[in-house]
């Protein structure tokens, strides 16, 4: 695909006055509404109906633990703690590493994906494994090709990064914003399995005759046909259920939940770095941008995420049918793409305000004018984020060793060490991934802005915009010089400008 320019904005008047959503129209409201009520609901459902299913017990005195099981839950519980807060400040300190080794960093990494490729072949051969061999084999010979193409586009892709993680650096809190919103994630993962509770218990208490049925005596939860004698066979009963509808409904309702509360969060850090963007630094703007996510942008927040939920959801009755597998790649593509044109129309959002079907357009332009540019700078950028919570995960995994020789001393096992270094793992890539979608909406939000208003960075950073502004040059000369015909007055230089 030849590009034409990577620059796509519309003419200057039609965007300047809505920079930062200069106004309070909410956009795609009746979505944010539908969103509301339902969320009301399913807690509302959860709460009065779900918890009293559980019907807890009360169980008598309290039986006595064992202190070798108190000595492992508590290590567990400190693993638990530690691990997230230090691989936080982990992948905190990476952020800063990437924006100063930006460009060798990404060279580093790309070759040492390559070389993890190779040895994985190497390992499958001496192993007499010859599929998985062939299979790596080619895979690091078109990534050595690949890199081969893209190498030139590297400098121009470290100069978006850096200037990711120097919004990132200069407002930190979008960092706890990422992290603070897990509790509504959680409470809503709370709430949907009360539901689903309900839904279940409602479903066995239904009485079989209902169906024409009648009950079976030794199996409360199952409906059975009706017997000429006291003899039930077992392919005479069925169990109760709730309705497909009913468990689909909660599916659909579970996904639009999870998307919509990620997306408050790429839309905030949108908006901040977006703040960053035209101007030094702004207090207050993680709280201004929350509360655009929150209010005037929501609606096209819930109403892109319905869209991703209703095809996960037809994607996991496809997976679940196991009947036609290629309509299922088609569907799994499908969504794939949307969520991944989500992300950039999330940026127009939070910058400009746009309803979601604006932003989408938008993104169509953007993509359609810069061509593979944009791609693959995700993609380098992905190698780097992947690599960096790798390290965070090795890092909990040690802290989890360190821990378990802590706490075991003399009874310590291999089992206790495995399980100890396992959640390590798992909590440090979990606690490194919350920074990471910081640095990822920050990055996205970068390469839209340098498309549509890099003027705005040369007035608010010029050193950035300077580094930006020399790397794009050598990057690529004629799409450089094609931009600045196109665009008069758009792209500029002050050869005074120190570059970092």
């Amino acid at each position: 695909m030849e590009e034409a320019a990577y620059a796509v904005a519309p003419p200057e008047e039609e965007i300047a006055p809505a920079r930062l959503q200069g106004g309070n129209r909410y956009r795609d409201a009746p979505f944010a509404i539908a969103f509301l009520a339902h969320v009301l609901l399913v807690a509302f459902v959860g709460i009065t109906e779900g918890v009293p299913a559980l019907n807890p017990r009360a169980g008598g005195a309290a039986a006595e633990r064992d202190p070798e099981q108190t000595r492992f839950l508590g290590g567990l519980l400190l693993v638990s703690v530690l691990s997230p807060l230090a691989c936080c400040l982990a992948a905190f300190w990476y952020v800063g590493y990437i924006k100063t080794h930006a460009k060798s960093m990404v060279e580093c990494l790309v070759v040492s994906h390559v070389a993890i490729l190779f040895v994985a072949a190497g390992f499958c051969a001496v192993a007499d494994v010859a599929a998985p061999a062939v299979l790596f084999l080619l895979l690091a010979l078109v990534e050595i090709c690949w890199y081969g193409c893209i190498r030139d586009r590297i400098p121009f892709m470290a100069a978006h990064l850096e200037c990711a993680c120097e919004a990132v650096q200069t407002y930190p809190a979008m960092v706890w914003c990422s992290v603070g919103m897990l509790v509504p994630q959680v409470l809503w993962v709370i709430f949907w399995c009360l539901c689903v509770i309900k839904v279940y218990t409602g479903a066995s208490e239904k009485p079989c005759s209902d169906n024409g049925m009648i009950d079976d005596p030794g199996d409360p939860t199952r409906c059975c046909e009706a017997a000429t004698n006291a003899t039930i066979a077992d392919d005479e009963c069925v169990a109760k259920e709730a309705s497909d509808i009913a468990y689909l409904a909660l599916l659909a309702s579970f996904y639009w939940g999870a998307q919509v509360f990620a997306n408050v969060v790429h839309t905030t850090c949108c908006g901040v770095t977006g703040a960053w963007w035209f101007q030094p630094y702004a207090p207050g703007a993680v709280k201004a941008a929350f509360r655009r996510a929150m209010t005037t942008s929501f609606g096209s927040i819930c109403l892109g995420s319905l869209v991703v939920a209703a095809l996960k959801t037809v994607e996991y009755i496809l997976r679940d049918a196991r009947e036609n597998p290629c309509l299922l790649c088609v569907i799994a593509c499908v969504r794939s793409l949307i969520e991944y044109f989500n992300r950039f129309a999330y940026v127009y959002v939070a910058l400009y305000g746009f309803d979601f079907r604006r932003a989408g357009s938008a993104v169509f332009t953007l993509f359609r004018s810069s061509g593979w540019t944009v791609i693959i700078h995700d993609d380098l950028l992905g190698i780097v984020l992947l690599f960096g919570a790798l390290a965070c995960g090795v890092f909990g995994a040690v802290i989890g060793v360190a821990i378990s020789a802590g706490f075991g001393g003399e009874t310590e096992t291999t089992e206790t060490t495995v399980a100890y270094a396992f959640v390590g793992l798992l909590t440090g890539v979990f606690s490194a991934q919350q920074v990471f979608c910081v640095i990822d909406s920050a990055f996205a939000t970068v390469l839209v802005a340098w498309a549509e208003e890099p003027a705005a960075l040369q007035a608010s950073h010029p050193t950035l915009y300077a580094h930006l502004y020399r790397a794009w040059a050598t990057h690529r000369g004629d799409l450089f010089e094609t931009a600045k015909t196109r665009y008069p007055g758009k792209y500029s230089m002050d050869e005074t400008t120190t570059v970092l």
